[in-house]
């Protein structure tokens, strides 16, 4: 059996990214392509929606819960 810790390590991270200037989003996507952290990332451009993911409401209501979220 997997234990806990063991899963966490094996799995993508999840960042969610709340950024609202595109020339910053394309930055980040284009430093995160070049990581070597499996990952998996998304994009918010405001607090409102950085809320609405993080409670997984509306069309946020399938995501998973960010291991990390980047506030920019």
């Amino acid at each position: 059996m997997v234990n806990e810790e063991t899963r966490r390590r094996t799995r993508p991270f999840n960042i969610l990214l709340v950024e609202d200037n595109p020339a910053d989003v394309v930055l980040a996507v284009e430093a995160m392509k070049e990581s070597s952290i499996p990952h998996s990332l998304s994009i918010v451009s405001d607090g409102d929606k950085a809320i609405s993911y993080m409670l997984r409401e509306g069309r946020y209501a399938d995501v998973h819960r960010p291991d990390i979220v980047i506030l920019t």
